[in-house]
């Protein structure tokens, strides 16, 4: 794991597994509140979707076959 603080007050945290994340201090909340209740809003409508479904389904078998696929 990599952690960086830029010019900007940005903390940077790069992982192995899931990529990078910016971190950065004194987010309003009244300024997340939209886009926020956008991404629960578009859960919800995911989860109760068909492609979501499909969507566990698929994400079962790609796990599946990167194990098998690490025994060769």
């Amino acid at each position: 794991m990599d952690i960086l603080l830029d010019e900007n007050h940005e903390k940077r945290v790069e992982t192995l597994r899931s990529g990078v994340f910016k971190f950065q201090l004194g987010l309003a909340s009244d300024e997340i509140k939209l886009p926020l209740q956008r991404v629960e809003d578009v859960q919800t409508r995911f989860k109760s979707s068909p492609l979501a479904n499909f969507a566990n389904e698929l994400e079962k078998e790609v796990i599946v076959s990167s194990i098998f696929g690490t025994n060769r």
